[in-house]
């Protein structure tokens, strides 16, 4: 194969697979929206009630952490989603400075019927063989960090 034929394929390569990372963003995004609107809900709150409702009772930073928001862009969702009832705030019982939040009992109803995007995305990469979800998370990993790195030398 000649040299320009290898590039040609790479580059081929690298824009269908980007394209296809938009893509999942994409189809991402609208199922947020579809699951949170309902309920009254942005898709960031529909995703902190989706990650208290896997992780448990969490801080702030966690939350902040796990969206990759800042901690006042994930204070103002949770400060909505406890005026919603939705969770709740008190001391950790380790440092008594810290605020713990924890999902109410109509935060956790709520998280089952609004934050299905990531249940569904989960469920589509089961389907692949296990030897393909360990290649595609190692792959995503290293895009994850170079986007990061990129992002960070921009900062």
């Amino acid at each position: 194969m000649k040299k320009n034929a290898k590039k040609d394929v790479a580059e081929s390569t690298r824009g269908r697979a980007a394209a296809l990372l938009l893509r999942i963003a994409d189809l991402e995004r609208r199922s947020s929206w579809a699951g949170a609107r309902p309920r009254g809900l942005h898709p960031a709150q529909a995703k902190i009630l989706g990650f208290l409702r896997g992780k448990g009772p969490c801080r702030l930073r966690e939350v902040a952490s796990a969206l990759s928001v800042t901690p006042a862009t994930a204070s103002e969702s949770v400060r909505v989603l406890g005026e919603k009832g939705l969770i709740a705030k008190g001391a950790d019982e380790t440092d008594g400075r810290a605020v713990v939040i924890t999902l109410t009992e109509a935060g956790e109803k709520t998280a089952g019927k609004a934050g299905g995007s990531l249940v569904a995305l989960a469920e589509a990469v089961g389907m692949l063989p296990k030897g393909e979800r360990k290649s595609l998370l190692r792959g995503l990993e290293r895009v994850v960090e170079a986007l990061e790195a990129a992002a960070a030398s921009k900062a």
